[in-house]
């Protein structure tokens, strides 16, 4: 996922998978960290990148196996 906000702060980037940390004032702080549990529990990786002024993309990468073969690649999702 991209868009072209105002970027996340540093400050915010660092907290971003902290157990209930949000700056919403009605948000419970556990969506990026269910999340990336998910993502990782199926052998992939969740990351956040943020250029403050230009915005965030958040992407993902999970492992799948090709029907009949032993091997697994990797298929990206997001905008990454």
């Amino acid at each position: 996922m991209r868009d072209t906000g105002t970027g996340i702060p540093d400050e915010v980037m660092k907290r971003l998978f902290e157990p209930f940390f949000t700056t919403k004032g009605r948000g419970m702080g556990i969506g990026l960290l269910v999340c990336r549990s998910i993502v990782e529990a199926h052998g992939g990786d969740l990351s956040v990148r943020s250029e403050e002024g230009k915005g965030a993309t958040i992407s993902f990468t999970l492992p799948v196996a090709e029907e009949g073969v032993g091997d697994v690649r990797a298929v990206s999702g997001g905008a990454g």
